[in-house]
């Protein structure tokens, strides 16, 4: 595994990740330990995680526990070693462009439901 692509959007939308889909309101990649955060929320009872074989693994997430996050304008913070490939490195820790469309956060409350789609970059 070589990390993950997060997807942020509305539950229930099953468009792509495209940032014209208006049901988007983040993506970003991070290296494998990426999406320690995902699980910890389901470790809290703060998430559900709906489907787990990484095409994606799509987590149930109310917007009070991602949105803090995606306001802050940094992925979360994951503590993974750095890895060296065939013609790549990069940084323990390491996470990607992360494009967010705070336009489309419009008047969502804290208890609205999110997905958060976590595809595997094997």
């Amino acid at each position: 595994m070589l990390g993950w692509f997060f997807v942020v959007r509305r539950a229930g939308a099953e468009a792509g990740p495209a940032a014209s889909d208006p049901s988007v309101l983040a993506t970003w990649e991070a290296d494998f330990t990426g999406a320690d955060w995902l699980d910890a929320l389901v470790d809290q009872g703060n998430a559900t995680c709906l489907s787990r074989h990484g095409y994606p693994n799509r987590f149930a997430v109310d917007a009070a526990h991602v949105l803090p996050l995606l306001r802050s304008g940094h992925a979360p913070l994951h503590h993974g070693p750095p890895v060296l490939g065939d013609s790549y490195a990069t940084p323990g820790g390491w996470s990607g462009t992360m494009t967010i469309h705070p336009d489309r956060f419009g008047a969502i409350a804290d208890d609205t439901p999110l997905w958060v789609d976590a595809w595997d970059q094997s």
